[in-house]
């Protein structure tokens, strides 16, 4: 109370004005008496209180007092969750009428049992700090969350003076079993004419979604296509010899598969070439005929790319008399040439003719 040289008249009632810091509108009550109990405030709220004397000569300047309203512990919340791919929701349900401000929703997610590789970390915490669910995703929990994988989950509610409320029923839930992530940047290189390497590295945890079960190697050419099937479960090195010939471009793609779900999309192709080496045989000569009495023409067939094993250089045409001892002629003639006239020849003379392919690697036989 005032002392009576303060009062400067007779008293009416003593004004109290009070505002919550967090926000919003001013309040205001009386009282004849110096206590009176305000009700309607917010547990764990944080108010100004002002309080001024109202008398016969007008209202007085007021005091100022601040306190912390004190507030419940939260009552267990009740959870529940749902699976969509590779992530976990989490909702939160109040099971307690108590008198409290939420300042964090918890979930604690544990994971129980994998078909992939087991994860280093096997709690996680997430916490949110407005709205009463948690979600948990590749995206904000890095590989602890994988497919095909069996988590428990308990949650908390936490209020604004950090007391955390006992833990929620407990309820467990498994993600879908998704395909493998394309393997990331294999490599390929040539070690020869019959043979290539082909290395892998290791998928992460969160990329295998599930157990591992092979890699599929898919070689393309202009031979066909041929898949090879490996039972790895982390990085590698394969040598590929099987079928490889020599100066022959081959597409290589890798895909990995998965227990559950199955197999993921190949990897871009990488462009590989083995070493080329000499053509394995002759062109086919498919015609000799004699255009006059000194000239004859002569006409050859391709070499398939299996044959000519490489890029084509040139043909080289050799003739000579069928007589003993006869001297030995050779042309050379451009890789899209593919008939010749021999001119110049013995009148009313039998010759012997053949041809022979050169790529890049050396010369093939004669026929």
């Amino acid at each position: 109370d005032l002392a009576s040289v303060d009062k400067n008249g007779a008293f009416l009632s003593y004004v109290i004005t009070y505002t919550r810091v967090a926000g919003g509108a001013n309040a205001t009550a009386s009282s004849a008496v110096t206590n009176i109990t305000l009700s309607s405030l917010q547990a764990g709220g944080i108010y100004f209180f002002y309080v001024a004397y109202s008398g016969t000569g007008g209202v007085g300047p007021a005091a100022m007092k601040s306190a912390v309203l004190a507030q419940d512990v939260p009552g267990p919340p009740v959870i529940n969750a749902t699976t969509r791919g590779i992530s976990i929701s989490v909702s939160f349900m109040f099971n307690s009428t108590g008198r409290f401000v939420v300042s964090k929703y918890c979930a604690t997610f544990r994971l129980i049992a994998t078909s992939g590789v087991s994860s280093p970390e096997m709690t996680r915490e997430l916490c949110n700090n407005s709205v009463p669910w948690v979600t948990l995703t590749t995206t904000n929990v890095g590989g602890f969350i994988q497919a095909d994988s069996k988590y428990q989950i308990t949650g908390i509610i936490i209020n604004t003076n950090s007391v955390a409320s006992r833990g929620s029923n407990n309820v467990t839930v498994h993600t879908d079993a998704t395909k493998p992530a394309t393997p990331r940047r294999p490599t390929a290189s040539s070690v020869g004419r019959h043979g290539f390497v082909i290395s892998v590295r290791n998928l992460s945890i969160s990329d295998i979604n599930g157990k591992l079960v092979r890699y599929t190697i898919r070689i393309q050419s202009v031979h066909g296509e041929r898949l090879i099937h490996l039972n790895e479960n982390s990085s590698f090195t394969y040598n590929v010899t099987r079928g490889i010939q020599p100066g022959v471009w081959y597409n290589v793609s890798v895909s990995a598969t998965n227990e559950r779900a199955g197999q993921s999309p190949y990897s871009v192709p990488l462009l590989v070439r083995t070493r080329q080496a000499a053509p394995s045989i002759s062109p086919p000569i498919v015609e000799t005929r004699a255009s006059s009495n000194t000239s004859v023409r002569v006409t050859w067939g391709n070499l398939s790319q299996r044959e000519l094993n490489g890029d084509l250089a040139n043909y080289t045409i050799r003739y000579r008399p069928t007589v003993s001892g006869s001297p030995v002629r050779t042309v050379v003639v451009s890789p899209g040439t593919m008939t010749l006239e021999l001119s110049g020849l013995d009148f009313y003379t039998q010759y012997s003719v053949s041809v022979r392919a050169y790529s890049e690697a050396g010369a093939g036989p004669y026929g």
